[in-house]
């Protein structure tokens, strides 16, 4: 890496002084913005290492995407967050890239059979799903020309075959979340992982399979009222989330560099704290933020 982009590191230190004079939304749009920062600056130090054969290049390439992706979606998330955020919907993108990250760095410590698992069950997993439609819905499938048919069928018996698993397989690893964070925090050794993938990651499930708590904000209210201060204080939990989450996979991505990156990653852990200082006075008094 350039000096260059180091001295862009001071500057971002310099930032932090300045963090007093930010709103709470601030503090966390700007964290966002140097995790996507630092991300870019990782991206071009393992770039370097490509191309690499085998499963050594295809885990980095796996950590490249993970990062770009992480960028792309830290962003579509900011979108969202808007005069009435779309906090629900925030938090469903959140919880996709906690996962995506969680898998990105399993895979970095991962043994070569869990990383071929990765790369392939997605056509075990569309299999079965080919197999289900063919039952429920023939004429559906039957768009399909029978020789892609065919040739996916054997595509996919190859697969089965090379990886030992089949259809009965629920996911490419039988490691839940929670177990993934643990191995890689034992291997990485820091522990980053831990309160993301036990904590953060189911508190967000609810969002996604459309459990009660996601609909708190349509019950009907007396006079119809939507309560404006705790859209905005959900949808700050949704970005802060979002932020440990990218720094989380900067602190992997560091502890795998041979340039390190601790300044940048000092930086945003203290605009995470000075959030995290203001949230313990200023939650809204409200029925839903005494509901968690």
């Amino acid at each position: 890496m350039s000096i260059n982009k180091f001295m862009m590191g001071e500057n971002r230190m310099a930032d932090t002084s300045t963090a007093k004079d930010l709103t709470d939304r601030e503090l966390l749009l700007k964290a966002q913005e140097i995790c996507c920062e630092t991300l870019r600056l990782f991206c071009i130090h393992f770039n370097q290492q490509l191309p690499l054969a085998d499963l050594p290049g295809a885990r980095v390439s796996i950590l490249l995407a993970t990062a770009a992706k992480a960028i792309n979606t830290s962003n579509a998330i900011r979108m969202l967050c808007v005069e009435r955020p779309y906090f629900e919907e925030m938090n469903v993108l959140v919880r996709s890239l906690i996962e995506s990250i969680i898998n990105g760095a399993f895979i970095q410590i991962a043994n070569d059979d869990e990383v071929n698992a990765f790369m392939h069950f997605d056509s075990i997993s569309l299999s079965k799903a080919l197999r289900i439609a063919q039952g429920v819905s023939p004429e559906a499938v039957n768009i399909l020309s029978e020789k892609l048919r065919n040739d996916f069928r054997a595509h996919a018996d190859s697969i089965k075959a090379m990886l030992g698993k089949d259809e009965k397989e629920f996911n490419w690893t039988r490691l839940d979340v929670a177990s993934r964070g643990d191995r890689i925090d034992k291997v990485l050794g820091v522990p980053a992982f831990a309160p993301v993938c036990k904590v953060l990651f189911p508190s967000l499930h609810v969002f996604v399979h459309g459990g009660y708590r996601s609909l708190e904000t349509y019950m009907p209210t007396e006079g119809g009222r939507v309560l404006l201060q705790n859209l905005a204080f959900q949808a700050d939990g949704a970005l802060h989330t979002m932020d440990v989450a990218l720094l989380t996979l900067c602190i992997t991505m560091n502890q795998l560099a041979v340039d390190r990156l601790d300044n940048w990653l000092s930086v945003i852990q203290s605009l995470l704290a000075a959030y995290a200082e203001r949230v313990k006075v200023s939650a809204p008094t409200t029925v839903a933020a005494e509901g968690f």
